[in-house]
C-alpha cells in the first residue's frame, strides 16, 4: 500500500486527492473525506513492521476470557462490556553490550558465632572482624531492551502487553509485515504515534544497557571482595556486608542491532460489574490476556484476611517467643523484634489489598 503523497501545501490523499492532517510523528493519516487509510512510511525514516491484530470479533476474545476464568464464568450475567478496541502500540527492541573495567577498595564485616562451656553452662558469642580488600572486574554483558516509542503512556496496561511480547520471543520477525503490504481493512485500528526516533532510541538503550550493568557488576565485585575477606580471614568467620570506599564502575555501551519500529497490536476492554469499572487487555496477536482488573470477590477477601491472619501469626509469634527466651545476645533479640515487626507489616498489607474492590493480574 503506497503513502500519501507529498505537495507543496502538504500530504494529500493518494485515493481522493484531499489534504491530510499530519503531523511529523503520524504513521497513518485516515482521510477525513474519503475515510482511506495512508500509510505515511517515510514520515519517521525508519523501517516500520505491523503485528497485525485482530480487527474483527473482538468481542469473542472477551467473552471467551470471561467463559474460561472459573471466577468471571460466575458473574457473566452482571458482566457488561462497555467498549473494545484495538490499539498498536509502537515499540523498539534493541541490542546493547556494555563492557568496560570495574575496581574497588571495601572494607568487608564478618562475624564468627563462637559456642564454649564454662562451668557446665554454653555461652554464646558473635565475634566481629573487619577487613580491607582489593577487588577488580572485567566485563562485557549483553542486554536486550524493549523500548516503547511514547514520551508517556499507560504503563500499567502496556507494560505486561510488552513483557509477554518478550515473553514469547519477539515474533516480529515471524508475525510482522511491511506496512506497504498490509490491507488495512482486515487490521485496522487507532495507530499510537510514535515520539522517539531511532536515534534517540539507540541513546536510550546505550543508558540503560550501562545502568542494568552497573547493578550486575556491583553484585560480582561485591562477592569477590567477601570471598577475599574470607580468605583472609581465621576459619569460621562469615561475610555479613560490603562497605565501599572507592567503587569505579566505567561503562561503554554499542548497539549491535536494533528491530524495525513494531507496531504491537493491544486489544483493551472496558467492561462494568455492579456499577464499577474494570479493564482487561488481550495480546492482539493471539487473544491472551496479558493483564486484567477482576472484582474483588468476598471468598478472596475471607481468603486474603486469613492468610495474612495466619502470616502474622507465624512471624509475630516466632518473634515474641523469640524475645522472651532468656540468655539471647543482642543480635538474637533484634531478630526477634524483626519477626513481630514483620508480622505486623505482613497483616497490614494483606488486610488493605483484602479490602479493595479490584484485584489485578498480569504477565510478569
Amino acid at each position: 500500500m503506497a503513502g500519501g503523497e507529498v505537495t507543496g501545501i502538504g500530504y494529500r490523499c493518494q485515493y481522493c486527492g484531499q489534504p491530510l492532517d499530519v503531523t511529523p510523528e503520524t504513521i497513518v493519516a485516515v482521510c477525513k473525506y474519503c475515510g482511506r487509510p495512508n500509510w505515511l512510511v517515510g514520515a519517521l525514516g525508519y523501517p516500520i513492521v505491523l503485528v497485525p491484530g485482530r480487527s474483527r470479533g473482538l468481542d469473542r476474545i472477551f467473552y471467551r476470557y470471561i467463559e474460561s476464568d472459573p471466577d468471571m464464568r460466575r458473574l457473566r450475567e452482571k458482566v457488561h462490556l462497555r467498549s473494545i478496541s484495538l490499539v498498536y502500540v509502537p515499540l523498539y527492541t534493541i541490542h546493547a553490550i556494555a563492557s568496560g573495567s570495574a575496581w574497588g577498595e571495601a572494607e568487608v564485616h564478618l562475624t564468627k558465632l563462637e559456642v564454649r562451656t564454662v562451668n557446665g553452662k554454653t555461652e554464646t558469642r558473635i565475634k566481629h572482624r573487619t577487613v580491607s580488600v582489593t577487588v577488580s572486574e572485567e566485563y562485557s554483558l549483553s542486554h536486550d531492551i524493549d523500548l516503547v516509542a511514547r514520551r508517556s503512556y499507560e504503563t500499567r496496561i502496556v507494560d505486561p502487553l510488552v513483557r509477554y511480547y518478550r515473553k514469547k520471543g519477539r515474533p516480529y520477525e515471524s508475525l510482522g509485515r511491511p506496512l506497504e503490504s498490509v490491507n488495512w481493512e482486515e487490521v485496522k485500528g487507532d495507530v499510537l504515534a510514535a515520539e522517539i526516533h531511532p536515534d534517540e532510541a539507540k541513546s536510550y538503550a546505550r543508558d540503560e544497557a550501562c545502568d542494568r550493568s552497573y547493578e550486575i557488576v556491583k553484585k560480582a565485585l561485591e562477592s569477590k571482595a567477601k570471598d577475599r575477606a574470607v580468605d583472609l580471614s581465621p576459619p569460621g568467620y562469615v561475610p555479613v556486608s560490603v562497605d565501599w570506599m572507592v567503587l569505579r564502575i566505567p561503562c561503554k555501551a554499542e548497539v549491535t542491532d536494533m528491530s524495525p519500529l513494531v507496531l504491537l497490536p493491544m486489544v483493551e476492554a472496558v467492561y462494568t460489574y455492579e456499577g464499577k469499572v474494570y479493564r482487561t487487555v488481550f495480546a492482539g496477536w493471539d487473544g491472551s490476556r496479558v493483564y486484567g482488573e477482576e472484582p474483588m470477590l468476598a471468598q478472596q477477601r475471607l481468603a486474603m484476611f486469613g492468610g495474612g491472619a495466619v502470616l502474622s501469626g507465624l512471624l509475630s509469634g516466632g518473634g515474641l517467643v523469640t524475645l522472651l527466651m532468656s540468655g539471647l545476645s543482642g543480635l538474637e533479640r533484634a531478630i526477634g523484634a524483626l519477626g513481630v515487626l514483620a508480622g505486623m507489616a505482613a497483616s497490614y498489607y494483606l488486610a488493605r489489598i483484602s479490602l479493595r474492590d479490584v484485584r489485578v493480574e498480569e504477565v510478569k
